[in-house]
């Protein structure tokens, strides 16, 4: 197994450093710290997510990691817990051969930048992505045994189909002794020795939507993560962090080794097919259905109309983050001269899209506006 951090360690003479040392010093150190993070289009989901733990009395930080570029924006506009180790950090680019924001499935996010996590200067990390919702209290990914370096959940809607390392479906085997009876009772992760089919014969990708890791000592980061993914070693199906993670996980390296832990589908259900995914594995009985709702693609709900009803899960989203959305929302006008304030109610016909750095559907503004509990805020008394 690669060395772990250690707080001595010192920082290499070189090398890629995603985040200085000493930034886990003047936070405290804290045991485990939530991670979000992505370009500004990303801001409404960061602060949602903030909010819930906020909400839900999580005991752990939450940094919110930030482009370089877009710091000073993100510090004015990311609202974090209250928690006193909480923090919106910069990191710097991860040396990525290619360019991945190209193709429309990556936008103008830097997927690779998520490959950081992994030399970050903490002694613990569970990432959530900026499109989840966090729907209860999740500390226990934050509390897995101390001698599992990692835990993720498949890449699955109820029952998972693809296989590493193409993506390729799963031979039949392992569609017929994948238990489903098993999801339909509550745990947090399975060890190896606990998982049917084995992953030697089963090797199912995973999701690094949601990803608990212990980060390795800068020097092993370098050495087994850097220098393989910089320099086009590392193959990936799908060009980004997740398939580069299943290689790593599964390919010669096995940089986990058998040490680490699958987490249980319901803190990864994709939203499109929530209600779906619950029925296959037996939520909503025992396990009280989907912890983490991840509104993956064209589904993410600060594009979206918002919905006040109590069916959808965007209409979810929109009940308890809307007015955080609309908080930031009104900071933003403010600070807009008053002939450029975006608003789609000022007449009939008339649609004046949001800016496009903040990625909102121009309805939010409409629906902020109306809202009688932000009405005050929106004005600016």
């Amino acid at each position: 197994m690669p060395q772990r951090l250690h707080l001595s360690d010192p920082e290499p003479a070189y090398g890629h450093v995603p985040v200085d040392m000493a930034v886990a010093a003047q936070l405290g150190h804290p045991r485990c710290a939530w991670v979000t993070g992505g370009p500004r289009e990303y801001l409404a989901g960061m602060n949602c997510i903030s909010r819930r733990l906020e909400v839900l009395g999580s005991r752990y930080p939450l940094l919110v990691m930030v482009e370089p570029e877009d710091e000073a924006f993100m510090r004015r506009n990311v609202r974090v817990n209250s928690h006193p180790s909480s923090a919106v950090l910069p990191w710097r680019r991860f040396p990525d051969p290619a360019n991945r924001s190209v193709s429309w499935r990556y936008r103008s996010a830097h997927v690779m930048d998520k490959m950081n996590l992994f030399g970050m200067p903490f002694r613990r990390l569970v990432w959530i992505d900026a499109d989840m919702f966090v729907r209860r209290n999740v500390d226990e990914i934050c509390e897995l045994p101390d001698d599992v370096p990692f835990a993720s959940t498949l890449d699955a809607e109820g029952k998972p189909t693809h296989c590493w390392p193409k993506r390729a479906t799963c031979p039949g085997t392992c569609s017929r002794d994948y238990s489903l009876v098993r999801e339909s009772k509550p745990y947090v992760g399975l060890r190896v020795p606990e998982l049917m089919p084995p992953p030697q014969r089963c090797s199912y990708i995973i999701q690094s939507g949601v990803m608990m890791l212990q980060p390795l000592n800068l020097s092993a980061f370098n050495e087994l993560i850097v220098q393989p993914v910089s320099h086009g070693l590392v193959s990936t199906y799908d060009s980004g962090d997740q398939g580069i993670i299943s290689t790593l996980m599964y390919g010669k390296a096995r940089l986990f080794g058998d040490a680490y832990m699958r987490l249980h589908p319901m803190y990864n259900v994709i939203a499109r097919h929530a209600k779906h995914t619950e029925h296959k594995w037996g939520g909503g009985a025992a396990v009280s259905g989907a912890a983490l709702l991840h509104f993956t693609r064209e589904t993410r709900p600060w594009q979206q109309l918002p919905q006040m009803n109590n069916v959808t899960r965007i209409a979810e989203w929109t009940l308890q983050c809307g007015d955080v959305l609309c908080y930031s929302l009104a900071g933003h006008r403010r600070k807009s001269a008053p002939n450029t304030i975006p608003n789609t109610t000022a007449h009939a016909g008339a649609t004046h899209l949001p800016p496009p750095s903040i990625g909102l559907h121009p309805a939010w503004y409409g629906f902020c506006n109306a809202s009688a509990g932000h009405r005050d805020t929106l004005s600016g008394r």
